[in-house]
């Protein structure tokens, strides 16, 4: 964290984010654009056994590109929706990002995409 006279200034303008599209993949990874993925949520029993299927995971094959956003940019295009925004991201990516500079004992990497202009 630098000076206190580094971050003098004006603010940056933030909004609340708000949903404008949805998508879900199913067990063949592919994409639907409605909520079927979406399950209620039911409160753990615990203690629980947090190795159960660890030895069957299956990583997601995304080595050419590690944060794909075409399905997101698929489901606005279905929505019949034009972004006006400068960022898109998933949900929570910019939590993880503005905790980088407390969390100085782990490497992080971030994938950029621009798209259009």
């Amino acid at each position: 964290v630098g000076p206190a006279a580094q971050y003098a200034g004006g603010c940056p303008k933030f909004s609340k984010p708000q949903e404008i599209a949805c998508f879900s993949r199913d067990a063949g990874r592919r994409v639907h654009f409605d909520r079927r993925g979406l399950r209620e949520y039911a409160a753990p029993h615990l203690p629980a056994p947090l190795d159960v299927g660890f030895e069957t995971y299956l990583p997601k094959d995304n080595v050419g590109d590690p944060a794909p956003l075409g399905d997101v940019f698929s489901a606005l295009a279905h929505q019949q929706h034009s972004p006006t925004c400068s960022i898109l991201t998933y949900r929570n990516n910019l939590n993880k990002l503005m905790l980088c500079p407390y969390s100085r004992r782990d490497d992080w990497e971030i994938g950029v995409s621009r798209q259009g202009n």
